[in-house]
């Protein structure tokens, strides 16, 4: 699925199930969202400037996951562009939560860390460390944009390096993790193959044996024998 690692391979079966599971997390985190706007929750953790950045992002993030649970029942687009769509857009609209939640210091960024994990899972190869460097540019550009506009007292860059950071290491596990079970996949597939290569050879031996043979069960009933 990723177009920077042609060799990289995933199941379709695991697939569209890991897809179906980062949608029904992302449905489950959209419905948090806009229920602690709605339950005046907002107040604790919502800047009080910010309220319908905050309420607009979550009703965006919201439909995005549905209108991406509709492209999965119709199969509207391929897994690669979904699964592509779906994380980019998972870090976009988390970076204007985290905005105006407070920015970094909020802790909502942390919420990114999900979504890089799951472009190594869902993509992996190359693309996971794309993701990973795209969340990072956008921490940092928030970070910026909020130092330049003044909208909150102080900027935490060293929490979004440290945030950063966190991105990559996810990354680089999620990544290795996948060739992992890559690996073992492929190393199964060829030992299966070669377990039927030696029943084909063992027929085969029986078969031109000179020797009359007969196989029997436990029944004493014939379940095979040679020409001979």
């Amino acid at each position: 699925p990723c177009p920077f690692s042609r060799g990289y391979k995933i199941p379709v079966g695991q697939a569209w199930f890991l897809l179906k599971s980062f949608y029904a997390y992302r449905l489950i985190l959209a419905c948090l969202f806009l229920a602690i706007y709605y339950l005046r929750l907002g107040s604790l953790i919502i800047e009080s400037a910010h309220e319908q950045l905050y309420l607009v992002s979550s009703f965006i993030y919201l439909l995005a996951t549905l209108i991406g649970w509709s492209f999965i029942l119709m199969r509207a687009a391929n897994y690669a562009v979904q699964a592509q769509i779906l994380v980019f857009t998972d870090i976009f609209l988390l970076t204007l939560i985290m905005h105006a939640c407070g920015g970094i210091s909020s802790g909502m960024g942390a919420l990114m860390l999900v979504s890089t994990a799951a472009g190594g899972l869902l993509i992996g190869g190359r693309c996971a460390m794309l993701f990973a460097a795209i969340a990072s540019l956008f921490v940092f550009a928030e970070q910026a944009y909020a130092f330049r506009v003044g909208d909150f007292k102080s900027t935490y860059y060293p929490y979004a390096g440290m945030l950063g950071a966190g991105f990559f290491t996810l990354a680089m596990l999620s990544h290795i993790l996948t060739k992992r079970t890559e690996q073992t996949e492929l190393i199964s597939s060829q030992q299966q193959a070669t377990i039927i290569s030696l029943e084909e050879l063992n027929q085969y031996i029986i078969q031109n044996m000179q020797s009359g043979i007969i196989i029997s069960d436990q029944q004493k009933m014939i379940t095979s024998y040679n020409e001979a």
